[in-house]
This record gives structure tokens, sequence and C-alpha cells, in this order.
């Protein structure tokens, strides 16, 4: 498999197990999960998600060498991921997924919130089942997400929720637009309408609309390019606004909103974050 990528397959676990789930070794035909109603862990979820016992799912991962983190790593890249285009959405459904939905508690986001706003997508990469929480962008593709996978389908673009109000909030991914709703669960928000990019590299696609607003809010990464790029718009426009101050310790707003729901985690080292293959 290349590294040239322009998404992480992995989200948050092991580099080999995300290897060999986009390979498509041993994939259940099984769409879903069933409804067992318990916890669970990685390992849980694999032997559920491929059908495999518990020493035959430890050798698809490579556990002993594998390396675990706590957060996906950003894959960069000048060339498409050719796996797009094999990529085949089947059907779109609501959320149901017992599977999902403990992915979704991991990343601090409550069910009810990510079914406003999310959908169950099943497609099909190289000829493999798989099965995802899907986010629809304004052309009609899918931002995709598992605990193993993080890719989308095509057409890859931006997804605009319009309120026809006069400040936008923007963000990078959709977890960081969830993660902003759970903070103000218990709030009254403003009137604003929120513009999610699903990648750093649709900012130029999106300008001509951020600059509709009167007032644009920018809640992008406090890594180099997410930082760099709040830098660059803010120096040319006065509408555009740095958002991401209380999480400047942090990646982005996800892992600050997982981080105040499990007080004993440290903060990460946004510093030395790998962000190729090579590097881990």
């Amino acid at each position: 498999m290349s590294k040239k990528l322009l998404y992480n397959p992995l989200e948050p676990y092991a580099v080999k197990a995300a290897r060999t789930v986009l390979r498509g070794e041993g994939i259940s035909n099984n769409p879903d999960l069933p409804d067992v109603g318990q916890g669970g862990n990685l390992i849980d979820f694999g032997i559920e998600y491929f059908r495999c016992s518990v020493s035959d799912f430890l050798e698809k991962i490579n556990v002993g060498k594998a390396v675990i983190h706590k957060s996906p790593r950003r894959i960069l890249s000048s060339e498409p991921a050719r796996n797009e285009s094999k990529l085949k959405i089947l059907s779109v459904k609501p959320l149901f997924s017992l599977a999902l939905f403990q992915y979704l508690s991991k990343r601090a986001i409550s069910a009810d919130l990510a079914e406003k706003h999310c959908q169950q997508v099943y497609f099909e990469l190289s000829g493999k089942p798989y099965f995802a929480i899907g986010f629809k962008n304004d052309s009609g593709g899918y931002e995709l997400r598992n605990a193993f996978l993080k890719i989308s389908s095509t057409p890859k673009d931006i997804t605009t929720i319009d309120n026809s109000s006069s400040r936008v909030c923007v963000f990078e991914g959709f977890f960081d637009f969830l993660s902003y709703k759970a903070m103000h669960a218990q709030s009254q928000l403003p009137d604003q309408s929120y513009m999610v990019l699903n990648s750093i590299a649709l900012f130029n696609k999106a300008l001509p609309k951020l600059r509709t607003y009167d007032q644009v809010q920018l809640f992008l990464d406090c890594d180099r390019p997410g930082q760099q790029l709040t830098r660059q718009a803010m120096a040319s426009d006065p509408r555009f606004e740095d958002a991401s101050g209380f999480y400047k310790d942090y990646k982005d707003i996800n892992e600050w909103l997982i981080s105040k729901q499990n007080p004993q985690q440290k903060k990460p080292s946004i510093q030395k974050r790998p962000t190729r293959f090579d590097e881990l």
C-alpha cells in the first residue's frame, strides 16, 4: 500500500491494524455487528467486526509490534488517494450499530447528537464490505469513520449548515463540529451557521462562501498547517478570527473534549506528533 495518501486510515488504534483493514484481509460479509448490549475495548470491537477469535484478531493486528495512538495521525500527500476511486456507497441508513455508538462514546460524542448530523453508511472498498459513520458533504459525498478507518467517498467537498446568519463557525473535520455542539449541549448557542472543511486543502474552495459572512470564527487544528492557515486568513481579511485559544494545548476540539471527560488523561505533545508512517 502506498504511503502517499490524502487520508489517515487509522483512528485511533494500531498502524498494522489499519493496514490490514484497508487491504480487506479476512473481512466478514456480515454488514453489521449484533446488538449484544455490552461494552468493550479494541479487541472486543475487532472480534465482532471481523467475526473471528481473539487469537485470530491479535494475529491480524500483530499487536506485539503495533503502535497504539490516542488520536488519528495526518498523512500529507500531493497525490490523490487511489483507494477513493475504488470506494462504492451501497446504502445509507440511520445510525444504529452498537460498535459505532461505542466508538462515538470514546470520542465523547453522544448518540443523540450523532444521530442528528450523521448516518450509517455501508460501502465497498476494493470489493470488500465495510460500514462506518457517515457525514454528508455539499456534493453528496461522505466522510466515513469507524475505529479502523478514516476515509472519504467522492466527490470530496465541504459541508455547509447555513442558518441564514451573519456569523459562521469553521471546523476542519466533522468530529470537531460535533465536539463544539457537545460543548454547548446544555446552553443556548447564538444564531450562527457552520462549515466543515472536511480537509484543510478545501479552504480556498470555501473562501468565496466564507466571505459572504460578516464574522468567520476559525476552529482549526492546533498543528502547523491549521495555525498557519488561521494566521494567513486573519492577515488577509479582518472578518476572520482565531477561535482555537481554549484548546491550544491539544490537537483539536475533540481531543480537548475527551480530556475534559477523562481528567487523568495527559495533555498531548503537539510538536512531537508523527505525520507519516515512516515516523512511527
